[in-house]
This record gives structure tokens, C-alpha cells and sequence, in this order.
């Protein structure tokens, strides 16, 4: 492994909640650079408004995953879908934009308007 630092960018005008975002970004450093975080490695973390409710994605280019793996039942995927069917019933979802495996992976939390998630 390298030692380098990682690069983490976000939308500093949006607000983020942990609870939503730390299963995410573990997974990324866990699993998507489990070889090693290299100088090129990222990971980004970008909210936005979409329709009625907000959008936060998270997005990585660490190795991916094999199909099937993301929704095992453990990990952070599968906590953070659990997490937001608790608060938020069908309101609240997560999605695997894209998956390339050896390439990355970019994952969308949708929220309802009324989480207050933005400033």
C-alpha cells in the first residue's frame, strides 16, 4: 500500500448526515481501495435538489464490485437502505448508478423535502 492521502471532495453547500453518509464512505475506503489508496484515488460526495426532495451521491474510483455482492444483507448499501426505509418509508432510497468493476462505483441516496437535508 502507499501511503498518500486520499482525495475527498463534497459540495460545501449542502449539509450531510452522518448517519446517511459514514456506511458510504467506509465502504469506498474499505472495499473500493482494499488494495490500496493510490495518488488518483477519490472520493466525492456531491447533494443537489431533484423534483421533490433531495439527492446526495456518492461516487468513488476504487476497484467496484461483483453483482450481487452490494445487497448481501451486510454492509453499508444494505444499512443505508434499511436506515432510510426506517426514517423515510418508500420516500427514501438508495441506488447503484454505476458500477464498473476496476473502474468504481457512484450510489444515489434520494430524500423527501422534508428531510432539511440542504441549507
Amino acid at each position: 500500500m502507499q501511503n498518500s492521502a486520499l482525495k475527498l471532495q463534497y459540495n460545501e453547500h449542502f449539509l450531510y448526515n452522518t448517519l446517511e453518509m459514514q456506511p458510504l464512505v467506509d465502504n469506498c475506503v474499505l472495499h473500493g481501495f482494499k488494495d490500496g489508496i493510490h495518488p488518483d484515488h477519490y472520493i466525492r460526495i456531491n447533494g443537489f435538489r431533484s423534483g421533490q426532495g433531495y439527492v446526495v451521491e456518492v461516487e468513488d474510483n476504487g476497484v467496484g464490485f461483483q453483482k450481487g455482492i452490494a445487497w448481501s444483507g451486510v454492509g453499508g448499501l444494505s444499512t443505508v437502505n434499511h436506515r432510510l426505509k426506517l426514517l423515510f418509508g418508500d420516500a427514501g432510497r438508495i441506488h447503484i448508478i454505476e458500477n464498473k468493476p476496476g473502474t468504481g462505483t457512484k450510489v444515489q441516496i434520494h430524500l423527501p423535502s422534508n428531510h432539511k437535508q440542504a441549507r
